[in-house]
């Protein structure tokens, strides 16, 4: 059984390929679906603006939690 490398998955430029559905987007991979800088998208978790959570002091977010909150 060969290792499973979630890195060997990511294009050139380090990001998921495109049409990619992770359960669970980093605030950049966030920032690139929705055309706005990661800056914008780590104040509105802080805020809380967009469903997010925090694990290992890095912000993480269900894509169902956002695919939901661009839908209201």
């Amino acid at each position: 059984m060969t290792d499973y490398n979630a890195a060997e998955e990511l294009n050139p430029e380090g990001t998921p390929p495109a049409g990619d559905t992770r359960s669970v987007l980093t605030a950049q991979e966030v920032a690139d679906l929705l055309q706005v800088s990661y800056k914008v998208i780590i104040a509105m978790a802080k805020d809380g603006e967009i469903p997010a959570f925090r694990i290992a002091n890095q912000w993480r977010f269900l894509r169902a939690d956002v695919d939901r909150w661009l839908q209201v």
